[in-house]
């Protein structure tokens, strides 16, 4: 095999991939949550050089996933943000209806006094498990 027809065969098994990927709701929303993780749709902070350096490796490691999967099938992208935007309106509405009580009063959901800092009150669950934050890490 040639080198030109091994690079045709490698370029058409990538194009492949993306698009079993992109073809299944899981597919898109994994790579909606990297995209989201590389920071694709966020500005970069330059404050501190060295978490400037950082978000700008994922982030270009984002850019050339999405670029990937816009040269092999814009619509699926169109498709993904879409679905995205819907979940996130979704899920938003699922926790605002769960910070509620049957009687329509607001559950109290700040940090108290006995809370840790992820707002877990602290002591123990009936399994035993210690719900301190140094038992977790």
């Amino acid at each position: 095999m040639d080198k030109d027809s091994h690079n045709d065969l490698k370029v058409r098994r990538e194009e492949l991939d993306i698009e079993v990927l992109m073809s299944t709701d899981n597919g898109r929303r994994f790579v909606w949550k990297l995209l989201a993780y590389c920071g694709v749709y966020q500005d970069l902070n330059f404050e501190e050089p060295y978490n400037a350096a950082k978000q700008a490796g994922k982030r270009q490691v984002g850019l050339y996933l999405l670029g990937i999967i816009s040269d092999n099938n814009e619509e699926m992208v169109f498709k993904m943000m879409k679905e995205a935007k819907n979940a996130s309106f979704e899920e938003e509405k699922y926790y605002d209806t769960r910070e509620r009580n049957t009687e329509g009063k607001s559950i109290d959901t700040t940090v108290g006094d006995n809370d840790s800092p992820f707002g877990i009150p602290t002591g123990t669950f009936p399994e035993g498990r210690n719900t301190e934050l140094g038992t977790f890490i």
